[in-house]
């Protein structure tokens, strides 16, 4: 099944995506900003489901 990231990765660039999905190997690091950024966005997430916990994920 592919993610709404997976599909958008997809439209960027078809290749990108087969190396995300089968060489996760070649991936570069994260790096400290950028896991303090998804960090942020699973705490939106997490608020949102107890505002709105029949939502529909």
């Amino acid at each position: 099944m592919l993610s709404k990231s997976d599909y958008l990765r997809y439209l960027q660039c078809k290749k990108c995506l087969w190396l995300y999905k089968h060489r996760k190997d070649l991936k570069p690091e994260v790096s400290e900003s950028q896991q303090a950024i998804f960090d942020q966005g699973y705490e939106v997430e997490n608020y949102a489901r107890e505002l709105l916990p029949k939502g529909v994920e």
